[in-house]
């Protein structure tokens, strides 16, 4: 069994790097491996990043491109003798594509057995926790990205640049600069280190277990 970490390089307001997604899922992924002795895929650093077009920073993969990316890279990986593959994904605009990879996979080898797993929602406490300060259906440099990255790589934040953007329910699907000026869904004035390395914890210790018990698994 691998692991391979998948995120995106795009904006994250003013006050966070572009490399926030693909840093939260590779850390995480190392943290798992320690704990399983799992090796880990280099880490794919572009996404479907569409939605943060006109921020400066982004680079972006269309959804198609992205998803056959990932596809033909699974299969390199089959080759060399691996029939699991979990895919981390640090990105929420990745979502759709990478099930769309799995489920061609799923389709084609049926002798891989292939899961894709975003950090944010590895369990529901911590879903609820990378959620606590938005409303609206994302979430985007707020408290729970800004406090990973104050825990993982403090000398890259500057705090004195954030602003909140709470942002509110819609019923259509929006580019993120056409509600929000600052690139940002979410408060991260509310983010801690503390914060950071609790959520960085419990996604660590979430998934070493789910892992585990993965590598003994069979369809029948």
């Amino acid at each position: 069994m691998v692991i391979f970490p998948v995120g995106s390089t795009e904006q994250h307001g003013a006050h966070l790097p572009v490399n926030v997604d693909i840093l939260c899922a590779y850390e995480i992924a190392k943290g798992v491996s320690r704990k399983t002795g799992l090796p880990i895929l280099p880490p794919m650093a572009y996404g479907n990043s569409q939605a943060h077009a006109g921020f400066p920073g982004t680079l972006s993969l269309r959804p198609e491109t992205f998803q056959k990316i990932m596809e033909e890279i699974c299969l390199w990986v089959r080759a060399s003798g691996f029939k699991r593959i979990l895919i981390l994904n640090g990105h929420l605009s990745n979502e759709y594509p990478l099930q769309s990879a799995v489920g061609n996979l799923r389709h084609n080898y049926p002798d891989l057995l292939i899961r894709t797993i975003n950090w944010w929602n590895i369990t529901p406490e911590i879903y609820k926790s990378v959620r606590s300060d938005v409303t609206a259906p994302g979430f985007h440099g707020n408290n729970a990205e800004t406090s990973m990255l104050l825990f993982l790589r403090p000398d890259l934040v500057k705090m004195k640049e954030a602003k909140a953007e709470p942002g509110r329910e819609r019923f259509f699907s929006y580019a993120i600069g056409q509600i929000s000026p600052t690139g940002v869904i979410g408060d991260p004035l509310l983010a801690s280190k503390e914060n950071g390395e609790r959520l960085y914890s419990a996604a660590v210790e979430a998934l070493a277990g789910m892992v585990k018990k993965a590598l003994k698994e069979t369809p029948h």
